[in-house]
């Protein structure tokens, strides 16, 4: 069988050989298709268990990505915006006050959420300006604080983001100018430097220090000397991610971007993924895996993913030993009972290779390699929309008729002791039309109670997976909760 795995699996694990090789043991999520929004909840215990065992994951894993090999970048919310112009604002009046240490900690704030937005601010003006307004001031208060070095890198970082801008007298201190036509010069003697970029996709945007330099492969000629940023992204509206790169006077550095590789890493606060098709089989996985462990020599790897198993929605996960090959597979069905942490625990217990594990509630009979687990040809049976919605409905029809019942048989009773002739046959009427309404509005709900529950039991599967409701039965101290979509 050819498999479907790309190449980007070794190219990942080649660039974060410094990062994990050290440890001899990583472990990772495998996004199939669509990531759940419960996967960090669900994984988190696992993950907690194999960091226990030595395993490198999740946070300090991102963070090695991101500086190794590239960084993830996301478009500001209007909260986002506000919330660094704010930081600029409070930096700038600091920094007027002569109250440079405070102003130097709200500008890198602020600075700290543009970098994160490379395509917004290339496109947005006002942003732009409140960067280069970050910049400067931040470059000043260094100075002034006395890190003279710092001060010298974010001129450096001003003049490579904005070469065709500089600070004028209209807006700052005479101090402020010296500094950075003293930094310019010292910068404009060790010469410039190029930067060729080469990406697979020749429809790709391709920005270099936020500004647009053209599509596919380009070549940008006299930049200084340090670190540019590169964002690279594909046609359409999908973010891209960034790369540092580092440029030497009188030199040509490159930068060779596969977009197969970056638009299959996805690195958000706590999570590292690689994303595989949704129709990917076990098979596959394991090939990714496998040479994720070879190109970082490592001595096992561990791959999570959630999906459905047996019909139901579980945690699947796959523990390979790259030397001998071989693998151990382990899983906790997660619908319609979620299990006790305990037992994800044990699962990231036995996956690291502990012994003695407690394998009550694990699922340790290996799926077959060719699998298709993308979906299943029949839903099970809480996984009825129609059922639940049918019960839902007639639950709540037949507890209101209830209500109606009880609201009758309360006005009955005052009626029985109203000594007001006129007034007890005013209650017995109300009463009347109460069981009227609770005998009508009952019948419906029972018809849709039994309706619900009979299509429950006779549920014959739906054709479209992605359509499932999600339920599982949740227990906690002293109460049961049912818990999902519908």
């Amino acid at each position: 069988m050819q498999t479907r795995i790309p190449l980007f699996a070794l190219v990942v694990l080649a660039a974060l050989a410094r990062v994990a090789a050290a440890d001899g043991k990583a472990a990772f999520e495998l996004t199939l298709g669509e990531r759940p929004d419960d996967t960090d909840e669900l994984l988190a215990p696992i993950f907690e268990e194999l960091a226990g065992h030595g395993f490198h994951t999740r946070g300090t894993l991102v963070a090695d990505i991101e500086r190794v090999m590239s960084r993830g970048t996301i478009e500001l919310t209007a909260s986002d915006t506000l919330t660094a112009q704010g930081h600029v604002d409070r930096g700038y009046d600091a920094f007027i006050e002569g109250e440079y240490g405070k102003a130097a900690v709200a500008m890198e704030s602020a600075l700290a959420i543009y970098e994160r937005a490379p395509a917004q601010l290339a496109r947005e003006a006002p942003l732009r300006d409140r960067q280069f307004q970050a910049l400067v001031v931040l470059a000043r208060s260094y100075d002034v604080l006395g890190f003279h070095e710092d001060a010298f890198k974010m001129v450096a970082q001003l003049i490579r983001f904005f070469p065709d801008r500089s600070p004028t007298t209209l807006e700052y201190d005479p101090r402020v100018i010296a500094l950075y036509r003293k930094s310019r010069s010292a910068l404009e003697k060790q010469g410039t430097g190029s930067l060729e970029i080469k990406v697979d996709d020749p429809t790709s945007l391709v920005l270099v220090d936020h500004r647009i330099v053209g599509t596919g492969s380009v070549r940008v000629d006299g930049l200084i000397p340090g670190t540019h940023s590169v964002y690279v992204a594909p046609k359409g509206e999908r973010l891209g991610r960034s790369h540092n790169v580092e440029v030497n006077p009188r030199s040509v550095a490159t930068l060779a971007v596969s977009w197969q590789l970056d638009g299959a890493l996805t690195t958000g606060r706590q999570f590292a993924s690689l994303s595989l098709p949704a129709g990917a089989t076990p098979r596959e996985e394991i090939v990714a895996a496998t040479t994720l462990g070879r190109a970082l020599s490592l001595e096992r790897v561990v791959v999570l993913s959630v999906r459905d198993l047996d019909d139901r929605r579980s945690i699947v996960g796959w523990s390979i030993s790259i030397n001998s090959q071989t693998r151990v597979f382990a899983a906790v069905q997660i619908e319609p009972i979620m299990p006790p942490t305990a037992v994800l625990t044990q699962l990231g217990a036995l996956l690291a290779g502990a012994r003695g594990v407690n394998k009550r509630g694990i699922i340790t009979r290996e799926i077959p390699l060719d699998a298709d687990l993308s979906g299943n040809a029949h839903s099970p049976w809480y996984a009825d929309p129609w059922g639940w919605g049918l019960t839902g409905t007639g639950a709540i029809a037949t507890g209101v008729a209830a209500g109606f019942a009880v609201g009758a048989r309360g006005l009955r009773d005052e009626a029985d002791h109203e000594s007001n002739e006129e007034r007890r046959h005013d209650l017995r009427d109300r009463a009347d039309r109460k069981i009227v309404v609770a005998s009508a509005v009952g019948a419906v709900g029972a018809a849709l109670l039994v309706s619900g529950v009979i299509k429950l039991i006779r549920h014959d599967g739906d054709e479209h997976p992605e359509r499932h409701a999600r339920a599982r039965v949740v227990f906690g101290g002293n109460w049961v909760a049912l818990q999902g979509r519908f």
